[in-house]
């Protein structure tokens, strides 16, 4: 005896469908959009490291050298094990034999590259907004950031991003043990909130960029400049369409899941763009000079 009716078997296959054909358009529109993404990723990826090498003595002493150098390495190990771990999860699971151990790798990579992703636009966001604000002071008021400033605000930021992805997993997890759908909802939505809090922290950092006017005083500089304005305008036109369709009650889950899920090869691939078109020879810091005052002593005749 069936516990359903026809009615309810009906209704159930039919929201079934729905379900199926939204997953079909994000897989269309989201993941046609990553895939076109990855391709120019990895066709720029072998340019990119030539670049990075070429450029490396213009890095020089800047105290963002530690970040220059985590991007680096997060493209050259984090992203190649990524797509390697994709090739052979599915040679595997063709194979049906040892998958469990690739998918694990797998999702390790995903993970490291998507705390890399929200850890630096975090960064490069409040690394901008102070350039910005040593830019309307004085020379004489003006605070530089040394290298262990760098360094403390990497693992402060990347600490804070992992703790908040470790909250909501177990969230969720917790409310789905407990069966408890609502909390499912709320854990979800103050993470969207929280998402767009730091999205929204980028578009200030990058119209702050956009005011400067005075011109970078490093290679360091310039490529960090140029990651917030550009990283902080694609996010902001892709923000604006998201918000458009959400008012307007239009293909909403295909819009969000791409306005967060396209930092994933948008972020590398600035990066990698930036370093290729880069030329830091015409990059040369500018001493500051403060005009000195000498005082001789004048003997007086009585």
């Amino acid at each position: 005896m069936s516990y359903y009716s026809n009615a309810e078997l009906r209704q159930l296959q039919r929201l079934l469908a729905e379900q199926e054909a939204m997953a079909r358009k994000i897989l269309w529109t989201s993941g046609g959009s990553m895939g076109l993404m990855a391709i120019c990723f990895l066709v720029c990826l072998p340019f990119y490291f030539a670049a990075f090498i070429r450029n490396l003595h213009a890095y020089g002493k800047t105290p963002f050298l530690p970040l220059i150098t985590y991007t680096y390495r997060t493209i050259r190990y984090n992203y190649i094990g990524f797509f390697v771990s994709i090739i052979f999860t599915g040679v595997i699971l063709a194979a049906l034999e040892g998958a469990a151990r690739n998918v694990s790798f797998l999702i390790g990579f995903t993970f490291a590259i998507i705390w890399f992703t929200a850890s630096y636009q975090l960064i490069i966001s409040i690394i901008s907004i102070h350039r910005f604000i040593n830019s309307r002071q004085s020379v004489e008021l003006r605070g530089t950031l040394s290298r262990k400033n760098v360094m403390i605000l990497m693992m402060v930021i990347l600490f804070y991003v992992i703790m908040k992805d470790i909250a909501m997993i177990y969230g969720i997890g917790f409310a789905v043990v407990e069966k408890k759908v609502g909390m499912v909802e709320n854990v979800t939505l103050y993470y969207s909130m929280v998402s767009i809090t730091h999205q929204m922290f980028l578009f200030i950092a990058m119209a702050f960029q956009f005011s400067i006017k005075e011109p970078p005083t490093s290679h360091a500089e310039y490529v960090i400049a140029t990651h917030t304005k550009y990283i902080g305008a694609i996010k902001l036109i892709v923000g604006t369409v998201c918000f458009a369709c959400v008012l307007l009650k239009y293909e909403e889950l295909v819009a969000t899941s791409l306005f967060f899920g396209i930092d994933f090869f948008l972020v590398p691939l600035v990066i990698e763009i930036t370093e290729i078109k880069a030329n830091p020879n015409i990059i040369v810091p500018v001493p500051i000079c403060i005009p000195t005052i000498e005082i001789q002593k004048v003997p007086i005749k009585y």
